[in-house]
């Protein structure tokens, strides 16, 4: 039987999670909102069989939604998540997982004492290629690990596609570092652990208001340096590496999927099969069979609040510093 979900946020990743949903086959959209007018009536011809509610307390209250997935500001995060586990429904939350530190830590409290189904959708948690790196380093084919760098560089901020409002650009909430490095951040804490943060240097605009525009930071994980560097560079293309090195090799995942591996004269070389776009489709539905087993109270990969709660303290702490 597909499993009932309602979605709260109908930007730009609540119009990507209804295709997916759509096309997965094992859910059902009962339900969903969003403040604009405009993005629910978009959405509705998305997935029409779907009702539009008249605000989140409607949207949870329904008898045939399992699961509400959340994909609004990230302030807002935390009163949602308790109005979902109030209503008793499972929760997968959009990362991150909330601005606020502390309240994100009530959640992951709550998430414990009261044992709530909950997950943060952090899709390297079903990527093939980031569990092919993770094998690598289990089994000791890279050697013993030594560094994990993550690199990233934008043209602009907010990308063009990404319409989601003001915050997205503002320093309060937005921001490539939560938005984009926090997927990089959560990949290399499941690989190596905590991240103890060593430093970190951020340029803002002198406006007080805008996001940041360049991070370098450094990062002890269990004796694994890890090195940041993200900025907005103007006339280049958008793009992202997370390089692990061992004693013995490297792998890297590039633009988001594309998993390489470092020859022995230095060169990259592609290590799996499929275009980015291939991967990030096959992604994006095993994360749907991990929310199915999540639901279903099984074994699953999805990434915990707690995990998504570690993530947040290392990036709060990167933009703070």
């Amino acid at each position: 039987m597909a499993h009932g979900v309602a979605l709260i946020g109908l930007g730009i990743m609540g119009r990507r999670m209804i295709g997916r949903l759509n096309a997965h086959g094992g859910f059902r959209i009962a339900s969903m909102w969003d403040p604009s007018p405009e993005a629910c009536a978009t959405a509705a011809r998305e997935a029409p069989g779907a009702a539009i509610a008249a605000g989140p307390e409607a949207v949870v209250a329904r008898d045939d939604v399992a699961c509400v997935y959340i994909a609004s500001p990230p302030a807002s995060h935390p009163a949602l998540c308790h109005l979902a586990f109030d209503r008793g429904k499972a929760v997968f939350c959009e990362k991150p997982l909330t601005s606020d530190v502390a309240a994100g830590a009530a959640l992951v409290a709550r998430v414990a004492r009261e044992n709530r189904p909950a997950a943060v959708n952090f899709s390297f948690a079903s990527s093939a290629s980031f569990q092919a790196v993770v094998a690598a380093v289990a089994g000791g084919e890279l050697g013993a690990l030594g560094r994990v760098e993550i690199a990233a560089s934008f043209a602009k901020w907010p990308r063009d596609w990404q319409a989601a409002g003001p915050w997205l650009r503002e320093r309060a909430e937005g921001g490539f570092v939560r938005e984009v490095l926090s997927h990089f951040v959560f990949a290399t804490q499941r690989l190596t652990g905590p991240l103890a943060l060593r430093e970190s240097r951020v340029s803002y605009p002198p406006d007080g208001r805008t996001a940041e525009t360049a991070l370098t930071a450094a990062f002890d994980a269990r004796g694994v340096a890890v090195a940041i560097d993200a900025a907005i560079r103007g006339d280049v293309a958008d793009t992202n590496l997370w390089t692990v090195t061992g004693d013995r090799g490297a792998m890297r995942m590039r633009d988001w999927y594309a998993l390489e591996r470092r020859g022995p004269d230095g060169s990259w070389r592609p290590a799996m099969d499929g275009g980015v776009e291939d991967l990030r489709n096959a992604a994006g539905q095993r994360q749907l069979d991990q929310l199915a087993a999540l639901l279903e109270g099984r074994v699953h990969t999805l990434a915990s609040f707690d995990e998504a709660l570690g993530v947040q303290r290392a990036v709060e702490g990167m933009l703070a510093a």
